[in-house]
């Protein structure tokens, strides 16, 4: 029994030490939509990343967070597409952080701007322990803004999109660990109505102008280390019924039956004799 928990237990260790990564340093690309007054009067940010080619997986990713921003998703992207919010995460005052099995994030969060009448301000400050090669900006133009001024200023627009609403492409970027980068917003509405009830569009939760994800809330995906370290909890209650069943099992030695006393009877009037009896009850004939 000893010997077959060993080497499952070995293996245990070796699975949970695999998932304990170091903290990922370098983002292949990293994707900032902002979407101001979408379906919330605030700006709805999104950051889809890409872990680079040398990260191992599992890996530890850890994102800046505005101490006022309100939380919405933290998922990952599968290889065929597909957005799974099943990720264990902790927050601080200014950070997330989360274990990721697969090379691609999502996360979401709402951050409140300055408003006064119909004008609107925000600032967006990208500061984090994290290269990213390859940083992309785009800023979504809510529905009834009449203007909206964006600095650093656009490399360009798209306007003839599915949803009917106009994307500002930002240029594309390296930026270093350490090193902030800042967009800034300002635009006027021509009426207070937020971008999801605007009559002239039909929204949904992707970007117009990125690769789309289809959103899965399961948590029956398949997660490689999850499956590893379930099986072999099962290995070890197997082995332990295994174990269990053998001792109940293990034939015991077999006891000679005592032998029995064969009844003895007068050989003269044939009366049943007692074990001690030396002369027959029934007739006095001595027993033989």
């Amino acid at each position: 029994m000893k010997r077959l928990l060993l080497p499952i237990l070995v293996i245990l260790l070796t699975v949970l030490t695999v998932q304990a990564q170091e903290p990922a340093t370098h983002l292949e690309t990293l994707n900032i939509d902002l979407w101001p007054d979408f379906d919330q009067p605030s700006v709805l940010i999104l950051l889809t990343g890409q872990l680079s080619a040398n990260v191992s997986l599992p890996a530890q990713v850890t994102l800046p967070l505005p101490p006022e921003a309100t939380l919405n998703v933290v998922a990952r992207i599968t290889s065929t597409g597909n957005m799974i919010d099943d990720l264990v995460y902790e927050t601080t005052a200014d950070s997330v952080t989360f274990t990721l099995p697969d090379r691609q994030f999502r996360v979401e969060y709402y951050v409140p701007y300055q408003a006064q009448e119909l004008n609107r301000n925000f600032s967006f400050t990208w500061l984090a322990n994290l290269t990213v090669n390859r940083l992309r900006v785009t800023v979504q133009q809510p529905a009834t803004a009449a203007s909206l001024t964006i600095t650093p200023a656009p490399m360009r627009q798209v306007s003839n999109t599915p949803d009917g609403l106009t994307y500002h492409l930002l240029p594309e970027l390296s930026v270093p660990a350490g090193e902030p980068y800042q967009v800034q917003l300002a635009y006027t509405l021509t009426a207070p109505v937020l971008t999801i009830n605007a009559d002239s569009t039909n929204q949904t939760t992707e970007t117009a102008v990125s690769t789309p994800t289809t959103t899965t809330n399961t948590r029956s995906t398949f997660n490689i280390p999850t499956i590893l370290v379930t099986t072999g909890l099962f290995l070890i209650v197997i082995a332990l019924i295994w174990g269990y069943n053998s001792r109940r099992q293990t034939p015991r030695p077999k006891t000679k039956p005592a032998p029995k006393r064969q009844a003895r009877y007068c050989h003269q009037c044939g009366h049943k004799l007692r074990p001690n009896d030396k002369f027959c009850r029934e007739c006095g004939t001595a027993v033989r």
